[in-house]
Order: structure tokens, then C-alpha cells, then sequence
């Protein structure tokens, strides 16, 4: 009995000590895409914060509420509104993506007061302070 408990614990304590196998880079995304990508959500909402930094200290904070949509045609949409600080508080940005057109940009701030299409060359600028693009 007892040399039966010694090698189950020994069976069991060599199986343990067995390193975990590592996944790839694309087993890691297509895990990622299967629990939060498109085939699993439709529509959803949320709160972000975006922080930006200058040499590895932290310039500046914007928050932001985030408004995602795919219908059934395929046809994605995201809406963001900005919360804070101040200074872009109230401005909104519409990103489109319609099924077999070319993805279109929209810009809504308060001091303008109009809807503003950005334009390709417009997409490769500093979006609110920040590296998105």
C-alpha cells in the first residue's frame, strides 16, 4: 500500500513539474479573436482612457465613451464621444466602415459647431493628442 501511495505521488508530482507549452503568436490571436472578436459581439459599449506620453512620462489623459455596432450586412461603425478633460470634452468621432466602400472618418467638435469629413491625408495626423491614427 504504501509503495502504491509513493508512486501515485511520484507519478503525480513528475507530472506536475512538466513545463506548460508555450502557445505561438498566432494561437495566442486567434484565442483572443474567438473570446472578444467578431464572432462574438455585434454591438457593445464602453468607457476608455487614452493616455498619451512624452519620453516615458505621462502628458496627457483623455476619457472617452465608445459606441461599436456591426449590423448584419457586415458593416461596422464605431462612435466615440469625449468626456475629459475640458478642453475636448463634447467632441465626437465616427469611424465607418460600409461594405465595399472605402472607410470614411467624421469629426464633431464644440468650438467648430460642424461635422468635418476627414480626408485621407487628415488620417495620418495626430488624432486628439495621441499616436492613433
Amino acid at each position: 500500500m504504501n509503495r502504491l501511495a509513493v508512486a501515485v505521488a511520484l507519478a503525480l508530482a513528475c507530472g506536475a513539474a512538466r513545463p506548460a507549452v508555450a502557445l505561438t503568436g498566432r494561437e495566442v490571436i486567434d484565442t483572443a479573436q474567438k473570446r472578444n472578436g467578431f464572432s462574438t459581439w455585434h454591438d457593445r459599449a464602453g468607457e476608455a482612457t487614452m493616455e498619451t506620453y512624452e519620453k516615458d512620462t505621462l502628458a496627457r489623459t483623455r476619457e472617452v465613451d465608445i459606441v461599436e455596432q456591426t449590423d448584419p450586412r457586415g458593416e461596422h461603425r464605431t462612435f466615440m464621444e469625449f468626456t475629459g478633460p475640458s478642453d475636448v470634452k463634447g467632441s465626437r468621432f465616427l469611424h465607418l466602415s460600409p461594405r465595399g466602400e472605402k472607410d470614411q472618418q467624421w469629426l464633431w467638435t464644440p468650438s467648430a459647431r460642424r461635422v468635418r469629413r476627414l480626408g485621407d491625408a487628415q488620417r495620418d495626423e495626430n488624432f486628439f493628442g495621441t499616436d492613433l491614427s
